[in-house]
């Protein structure tokens, strides 16, 4: 009995020390895990970071569909502008307005939900404690200070609709303004 004893705990520290085969002398090969198992895991992993790369892109083509609105709205104030017609150049600059808030936002309220959802679900792009304070939860591309750059220019560009209104503003401002808005939004998603 003692014998047993002694023999069954030399198996136990021998596989523990990873040298099974040491108790019977048989060359067994140390336990591992299935390497079948270690690729699916592997493919899992790659899958999740894909989506983590997935989500920024698609958040970025929201800000440049956005940023595209918003030009095209910037456009229509010039040519209406040049037709003498303010009132309407100045609803497509305050439409314009609405389309830089969209990009501070990273979408509006339908995308709100999606986002909303995922951190529900406990999803955060940004894991870090250190990246996650620099953005708005649940926010991909947009960083607070870009947030509150870019709804500057929208409050200005709401300004600036009622000067084009008025005729105190004209083609020049809002060539500036969309110049601000290229630039603003090539920072945001570099």
């Amino acid at each position: 009995m003692k014998r047993l004893v002694i023999l069954s705990l030399v198996a136990v520290i021998a596989v523990a020390t990873g040298f099974a085969g040491f108790t019977y002398g048989i060359g067994m090969a140390p336990v591992k895990t299935s390497a079948g198992l270690v690729k699916v895991y592997s493919e899992h992993a790659t899958t999740l970071l894909s989506v983590k790369e997935t989500e920024e892109l698609i958040v970025k083509e929201i800000i440049a569909d956005a940023a595209r609105q918003a030009n095209h709205r910037l456009s229509l104030a010039t040519h209406a502008v040049k037709a003498d017609k303010r009132p309407a150049a100045a609803e497509y600059v305050e439409s314009a307005a609405g389309a830089v808030a969209l990009i501070a936002n990273e979408g509006d309220k339908a995308v709100a939900a999606v986002r909303n959802r995922l951190l529900e679900g406990g999803h955060h792009h940004h894991a870090t404690p250190e990246i996650a304070a620099k953005y708005d939860p649940g926010f991909v591309v947009v960083t607070k200070t870009a947030k509150n750059g870019l709804l500057a220019q929208a409050k200005a560009l709401g300004q600036l609709a009622a000067a084009v209104k008025d005729g105190s503003a004209g083609e020049a401002e809002i060539a500036a303004a969309k110049n601000a808005l290229a630039k603003a939004v090539m920072e945001v998603v570099k």
